[in-house]
């Protein structure tokens, strides 16, 4: 005979909300992968059944030849980054139709759908998926439209005169939107006429201990860990000034090759290879994000071509500007010998956290 606790749990379970979860399609990207993880495990730990939506770009015209070019890439090169995506996450079924994803959101019984994160709004980046990731499969359904740190990438919308008709249309549907950048907050406004509020990345919703199921458990080395997406020649030399400054060996999380077909390190190794690091040199957004989860000395090369506003909005926050260099800086020894500290940016990130998680949680409730 069932008990009390029984019945109690049982009811727990089915009232459970199915919420979806849509952003970028998959790419072998270790912030794209750790943002959609922290997404969802948030949500999970908030008692949400939750589901990514696997919409993938359009590829009705694709030759068998790209496919596959594409199958081998994502299936060998890629396949820790295939492992964590289907193993760590409920996954649908892949959608390449705005039709079909329409179909199966409405016959799941979905409560809502949160957008983001990411550039999920670069609207030259997501063309080939019509305007699914402005909520276009679901607008005119009863599912409810949550946009939770969505990024427009940079402080320009590139969109034409009918982008901006209809990806207005379609913001001003949403039941709440929020950016990850203060620009961003300023576009909703200025460009699409809504109100949109300034959120955290995914990845700054959890504490770093909530990262301890990703990490090796062996130590890594103490040395100079670089992540860094487009290298040249500047950036080689101010890093090696930095390992010859600082006695430290370099630990390279990303070499890009000559050709497609790059083998990358898995997420458990990057993840944990920064936790592990004497000091960080990035040139990437997430790069920069969790070397500020784990607390550690870091210096960021501004990446213009991939958006300085992404840096600039959240190093402000936090007050740590003067981390933002750009290629042509000249090595400062001062600049190495001055900590950050933690206690300050942990008081004032604990904040952004807490409102950002009451903003997302309302928004579902």
């Amino acid at each position: 005979m069932p008990n009390k606790f029984s019945f109690k749990l049982l009811n727990y379970i089915m009232e459970k909300k199915k919420i979806g979860i849509i952003t970028l399609p998959f790419e072998p990207n270790y912030g794209w992968i750790l943002q959609l993880w922290a997404l969802n495990h948030f949500l999970c730990a908030n008692g949400y059944d939750t589901e990514v939506l696997d919409r993938r770009w359009n590829e009705e015209k694709a030759k068998y030849s790209k496919n596959l070019i594409r199958w081998i890439y994502y299936n060998i090169c890629c396949r820790d980054f295939n492992k964590f995506f289907n193993t760590k996450l409920c996954v649908s079924d892949t959608f390449r139709s705005s039709s079909k994803l329409s179909n199966y959101v409405n016959s799941n019984k979905f409560e809502a759908v949160v957008f983001g994160s990411d550039q999920i709004w670069r609207i030259e980046n997501v063309r080939d998926a019509n305007l699914d990731f402005f909520g276009e499969f679901i607008k005119n359904s009863s599912v409810k439209s949550i946009a939770y740190s969505a990024s427009f990438g940079t402080d320009n919308w590139k969109g034409t005169k009918e982008d901006t008709l209809f990806v207005s249309k379609l913001l001003q549907g949403f039941s709440s939107v929020s950016v990850r950048e203060d620009s961003g907050v300023e576009m909703c406004n200025r460009i699409f006429h809504i109100n949109a509020k300034l959120t955290v990345d995914p990845t700054l919703l959890l504490k770093k201990s909530d990262y301890d199921i990703l990490v090796n458990t062996k130590k890594g080395c103490d040395k100079i860990v670089t992540y860094i997406l487009d290298s040249n020649h500047k950036k080689d030399l101010l890093i090696n000034k930095i390992c010859e400054y600082l006695h430290s060996e370099r630990s390279e999380l990303y070499v890009k090759g000559k050709s497609k077909f790059h083998l990358y390190k898995p997420i458990s190794t990057w993840i944990s290879s920064i936790k592990n690091a004497k000091f960080v040199v990035v040139d990437s957004f997430h790069g920069m994000v969790f070397s500020i989860i784990f607390n550690k000395q870091f210096l960021v090369i501004c990446n213009n071509n991939r958006g300085k506003t992404r840096f600039t909005s959240l190093l402000s926050l936090l007050h740590l500007e003067s981390r933002l260099v750009t290629e042509n800086y000249i090595f400062n020894p001062d600049f190495f010998d001055s900590y950050i500290d933690y206690s300050n940016v942990e008081k004032t990130l604990t904040e952004l956290r807490f409102q950002s998680a009451d903003y997302l949680l309302k928004s579902l409730s």
